[in-house]
């Protein structure tokens, strides 16, 4: 719980942070749709600011409400601030990334459902195209390394409890297709 506590603290500070004027010759501030994760049902966006020519501050979110028939699912919110670093300038070609990472979930689409949380650190890369002055196109990818503690049931409706798990997990994460408008 401290940790999401923390995790709240940070996006405070953050956004604090986005309200800041910084002075950047290029484009400043960009506010992005991951197709991908919209493509399985998941509300998000990705509000970021440059903070200089090469870095940026990101704050995307996640949510998912949708449960499916039979009781599938993959519920969630997730935040994910973090900062990247820009090979080229700010919003343009090849980047590297972290980010503080908290979620909290309710997923279940064979056997079992999983209800839990977790956080961690996620480490990224990725590609930026500028397909005009104000539209970008994004790839990224990354591993998720952290904590995660969640309670197993069966799938169906009010399923069998069938343990908890606290542990620490490698998994891949920030998998995205964005398109992204410049500001």
């Amino acid at each position: 719980m401290k940790i999401f506590k923390l995790t709240y603290g940070i996006c405070i500070g953050a956004i604090g942070l986005l309200l800041t004027p910084y002075y950047c010759k290029a484009q400043s501030h960009s506010l992005g749709i991951n197709m991908a994760m919209l493509a399985v049902g998941s509300v998000n966006f990705e509000f970021s600011k440059a903070i200089s020519q090469k870095l940026t501050f990101h704050i995307p979110i996640s949510w998912n409400p949708i449960t499916f028939g039979n009781n599938k699912k993959i519920k969630h919110l997730m935040i994910q601030p973090g900062i990247r670093w820009w090979k080229w300038h700010s919003y343009s070609g090849y980047f590297g990334g972290a980010n503080i990472t908290a979620i909290q979930f309710n997923a279940g689409i064979k056997k079992f459902r999983y209800y839990g949380k977790g956080a961690g650190i996620t480490l990224s890369a990725g590609y930026a195209k500028m397909i005009s002055k104000k539209w970008n196109i994004e790839a990224e990818a990354g591993i998720y390394s952290g904590w995660i503690s969640y309670d197993k049931y069966s799938r169906e409706l009010c399923g069998d409890y069938q343990g908890s798990r606290q542990s620490f997990i490698f998994y891949p994460a920030k998998i995205s297709l964005s398109l992204i408008y410049i500001m």
